[in-house]
């Protein structure tokens, strides 16, 4: 009988030194769910915005600028609809990269636009860079290699992939 209550003495003991931890603890589970629940919504903000109607109408016209290319011949019309397409997954990366939004997540639901949007638009990006400077969208273009790699590509589109992405994307309702 000793042994138990020499063990029962022990618990209790234990107890009353991790009782004052436990507001500690809760204050950790708490910022812990906080802060998950932020990088969930942050997620799903960009998911709404990524097939809102005013963003498939973006798109449509982005996917039909650039299987055009008319950008190439007249700078004029360097395009806010291919812009505005390159900078919600220059958003994305950046909220990836400061772990606002999960890496996974974002590779999960976006990859597949981010990487052909991307490959689809380079020499329009080529031509916005040289007049904007290198720093345009260079959150994506670093995001890109890792979204390739998660998904365990290592070769861009090629243009059969591109031209079939871009009538897919023409074709949103």
């Amino acid at each position: 009988m000793a042994p138990l209550l020499n063990w029962i003495a022990d618990a209790l003991n234990n107890w009353q030194a991790v009782i004052p931890l436990a507001p500690v603890a809760s204050v950790w589970v708490l910022y812990y769910q906080t802060k998950q629940q932020r990088k969930f919504e942050a997620f799903w903000n960009l998911y709404r915005q990524w097939g809102s109607p005013e963003m498939r109408a973006t798109r449509r016209r982005a996917a039909t600028l650039l299987e055009q290319k008319e950008y190439l011949k007249n700078p004029a019309l360097l395009t806010v609809d291919i812009s505005d397409v390159l900078d919600f997954f220059d958003t994305l990366a950046m909220l990836a990269r400061k772990s606002i939004v999960d890496k996974n997540l974002a590779w999960h639901q976006f990859y597949w636009w981010a990487v052909n949007y991307w490959y689809a638009s380079e020499e329009y990006v080529r031509q916005v860079q040289a007049a904007e400077g290198e720093k345009t969208w260079e959150d994506i273009k670093s995001f890109l290699p890792q979204l390739m790699k998660r998904e365990g590509q290592n070769q861009r589109p090629d243009a059969a992939q591109l031209a079939k992405f871009l009538d897919e994307e023409k074709g949103l309702p």
